[in-house]
């Protein structure tokens, strides 16, 4: 919704006097901050998600976005913009990574691509309710509220998120990652079989689950070295392909 929001923001007049006449340039910064922190936040999230959890994950992701969000609609000069922009960035890039990695890890197999597609889709519904919001914000409110509203409005839909977290169940794939075999599998029967961890289909995604994590421990053991000093890692795949059918 975020991405939405801020085509109807820039052109307030009150909006500009805040924060002191930007040119396009400033404009423009204004609006990229946001692509800046999502980019900066892929670096680390896969990372924090193996160590404390999805669940714990997410709701990081909701108190950043809040933050940041929270900076923009209280703004006082535009390097409120810079930093509110950049930090709702981090946020908006932990969640759209983590969402879609909890769903697949939880969903039954028979749903999961459905779900993990409505996730995308649902992204262009928001930033459809966004632009109608910030249309209706722009011509029907004057003043510090042409702006500071809608730019509040973004932060709502974060505010469920993170209290409905906590009451889902931690990722079966993550408790397995930690050890936590028999957790792992009374969540798979919570989630898939009310409860019951004797059904065939839940000890099945178990056996697969533990099978899994541990091939993938050993094969990306030493990644990020693995990333610098494996020299086909740095080869276009397009290219290879090319090559090794003779049309390059």
């Amino acid at each position: 919704m975020i991405l939405g929001f801020i085509a109807s923001v820039l052109p307030s007049d009150n909006f500009l006097k805040t924060t002191g006449n930007p040119d396009a340039t400033a404009q423009g910064l204004i609006v990229g901050c946001l692509l800046l922190g999502a980019f900066a936040s892929n670096i680390y999230i896969g990372s924090l998600a193996d160590q404390v959890g999805r669940r714990v994950a997410i709701l990081a992701g909701c108190l950043v976005f809040l933050l940041g969000g929270s900076i923009q609609a209280a703004a006082q000069n535009i390097h409120y913009m810079y930093g509110g922009r950049f930090l709702a960035g981090m946020g908006i890039g932990m969640l759209a990574m983590l969402a879609p990695l909890y769903q697949a890890e939880i969903a039954h197999p028979s749903i999961r691509g459905r779900l993990t597609t409505l996730q995308q889709f649902m992204l262009g519904i928001g930033a459809l309710i966004a632009s109608f919001i910030g249309y209706g914000c722009f011509h029907g409110l004057t003043g510090q509220a042409q702006w500071r509203v809608p730019l509040a409005i973004q932060l709502l839909p974060a505010v469920p998120l993170a209290f409905f977290i906590l009451l889902l169940p931690e990722s079966p794939r993550y408790l397995a990652m930690k050890g936590r075999d028999q957790e792992a599998l009374a969540v798979l029967g919570r989630l898939h079989a009310h409860g019951d961890v004797s059904d065939p289909f839940v000890v099945s995604e178990h056996r697969e689950i533990l099978y899994r994590v541990k091939l993938e421990q050993q094969e990306t053991r030493d990644a990020w070295m693995q990333l610098f000093t494996i020299k086909s890692n740095f080869r276009d795949s397009s290219w290879a392909s090319r090559y090794n059918s003779g049309t390059a």
